[in-house]
């Protein structure tokens, strides 16, 4: 691999790493518009770039969850009650995105993406209405539930972490924003897992083989350089939440996504 390429895979993994631990995402959000780029820039040959971008971002997400979740949880920032309840279901919507997306064309996932990304950042800088602060989790699970299959089901979809739709539903819930995404940050985890085993599966029961891509569609060369940087970066991306308030932590998660739907959409047109 020439160096230019190892260079901007290097800044993507420490970026990703920075966004993972700074606003509970997986990455998946930045990787997948990065890998976009950084495959135009390898001029790679691939059916589908966009699903060969996905299984790879589930892939170093992993690893980037393994360590913005370590760290999350040193610092208490996970609450694990909505974990108990809502990580099953966002496996299962995992599996269900994984299957639909390796039905959908390139483009069309493309905008869905984008799409996506851009009504959550919209809906992030709307006032919150009421929290669920003063009643047990129990007594919303039919809130939680169908929503841990979105997440989940948006995730397996799109090759992204449940952050951008957990982190907003968290906050609603009653979380501050710090236990939001650090709640956020472990369901990225199984996320990760479920997303990259069922690509594999699906690559090699021929389902998806005619969408190119090696290993179960992940491009290992861009996980071997993301992953170490973004473990980097997650450490430092925990230690800056812990430093800014919530609010500007809300400002810079809706900037972010606005920024990179954007991108895609003007790519795309």
């Amino acid at each position: 691999m020439e160096l230019t390429p190892m260079l901007l895979l290097a800044v993507l993994g420490f970026l990703t790493g920075i966004c993972a631990g700074l606003l509970g995402i997986g990455g998946g959000t930045l990787i997948v518009p990065g890998l976009l780029v950084i495959f135009h820039v390898l001029n790679l040959h691939l059916a589908s770039d966009m699903h060969t971008a996905m299984a790879t971002s589930l892939a170093a997400m992993i690893f980037t969850a393994s360590s913005s979740t370590f760290s999350r949880w040193k610092r208490g920032d996970i609450n694990w009650e909505p974990v108990r309840i809502m990580t099953l279901p966002i496996v299962v919507g995992v599996v269900l995105g994984t299957l639909l997306s390796a039905r959908l064309n390139a483009a069309v996932l493309k905008f869905i993406f984008a799409i996506v990304i851009l009504c959550i950042a919209l809906r992030m800088i709307i006032p919150p209405g009421p929290k669920a602060g003063e009643r047990t989790y129990k007594s919303i699970l039919w809130q939680m539930l169908p929503m841990s299959l979105i997440i989940g089901l948006k995730s397996g979809l799109l090759g992204v972490g449940g952050g951008p739709l957990s982190v907003p539903f968290l906050n609603h819930l009653g979380l501050d924003m710090r236990k939001s995404t650090g709640t956020s940050t472990f369901f990225t985890l199984p996320v990760a897992l479920t997303g990259t085993l069922t690509y594999y599966v699906l690559a090699q029961t021929g389902l998806a083989n005619h969408l190119g891509g090696v290993g179960g569609l992940v491009y290992w060369p861009a996980v071997l350089m993301v992953v170490p940087f973004s473990m980097a970066g997650a450490p430092v991306g925990s230690l800056i939440s812990r430093r800014i308030s919530g609010h500007w932590l809300k400002i810079v998660f809706a900037l972010f996504l606005i920024l990179i739907a954007v991108a895609l959409l003007t790519g795309l047109a």
